[in-house]
């Protein structure tokens, strides 16, 4: 993934792992992260997606947060 910080604003981030949504307001990061994160079912939604940054604490792999430092996103997406 390219870095672009006009582009890269907010970031769907799995604590510790990586970044599956990224965008220039909240709502386009959960819509690039739906198109990303994979559930039981499939591909998962947005509301999908909702509910992990809601229900943050309960993900044995790390947990999913919306990040808007731009410091953090940097290094997540540079170091995918």
């Amino acid at each position: 993934m390219k870095y672009s910080a006009a582009n890269h604003k907010f970031a769907v981030i799995q604590d510790g792992y990586c970044v599956f949504g990224v965008g220039r307001t909240e709502e386009m990061a959960i819509e690039d992260a739906a198109r990303c994160i994979e559930f039981e079912n499939g591909l998962g939604t947005i509301a999908d997606v909702r509910a992990l940054l809601k229900n943050k604490y309960n993900h044995v792999d790390g947990d999913f947060y919306l990040e808007n430092d731009p410091i953090i996103i940097k290094q997540y997406v540079l170091n995918q």
